[in-house]
């Protein structure tokens, strides 16, 4: 997709504030740090490909994940993933606290839900947002019938079950020492075996 493209498909594709997020959203925010992504990623923009290049992952899973109303922001000089209820900083130094830090908003519903449709089959959901880029890095969305999203974190939330109705879902959330990730795993799945076709939990060093 070239860029006059983009910017054009994200300009009909405002960001909207959703009924149930109690903060307020800026929506001009979400979309300017989204026109930002673009405009940086199409022109090589070295500070963009420097944040790209920590995340060990090609340049086509950030241009792949940047489709759709959830994407990929620039914004306070750093990567932010974009949801349709909020914009969410990622902080450029691996050591910086906060890891992550809501600009406007927060989430409504896991990251690129919005692409689960009547097409998908599968369902990969991640821990993370970058968990979910690297899904796309790996190529497991390149059946059309596969999308990978993201909890924010573990707090999966049972009003979010129903995106998934239908649906092959496979929870993929870090396989860590303390158990943690794994525990949330097993708290999700349970919230989605009622409306799943199936819930399968998969450690993150193991591919579906």
């Amino acid at each position: 997709m070239g860029r006059g493209v983009w910017r054009r498909v994200h300009s009909r594709c405002p960001a909207r504030a959703a009924a149930t997020v109690s903060k307020p959203v800026d929506a001009d925010l979400i979309d300017r740090a989204r026109l930002e992504f673009s405009d940086r990623f199409w022109m090589g923009d070295t500070t963009l490909s420097d944040c790209i290049e920590s995340l060990s992952l090609p340049r086509e899973a950030f241009r792949w994940a940047a489709w759709g109303r959830s994407g990929l922001g620039w914004e306070q000089g750093s990567l932010c993933y974009a949801y349709p209820s909020g914009l969410k900083w990622r902080n450029p130094s691996p050591d910086g606290k906060p890891r992550f830090r809501w600009l406007t908003g927060t989430a409504a519903s896991p990251w690129r839900a919005d692409l689960i449709g009547r097409n998908t089959r599968k369902v990969i959901l991640t821990e993370g947002e970058s968990d979910a880029l690297a899904i796309i890095a790996a190529g497991l969305e390149n059946d059309w019938q596969t999308v990978a999203c993201a909890s924010p974190g573990t707090s999966f939330q049972a009003r979010w079950a129903g995106l998934f109705a239908g649906k092959d879902v496979v929870v993929w959330f870090d396989d860590e020492p303390s158990r943690a990730g794994a525990r949330a795993a097993e708290r999700t799945a349970a919230v989605l075996h009622p409306v799943a076709a199936s819930v399968r939990l998969t450690p993150n060093h193991y591919r579906p």
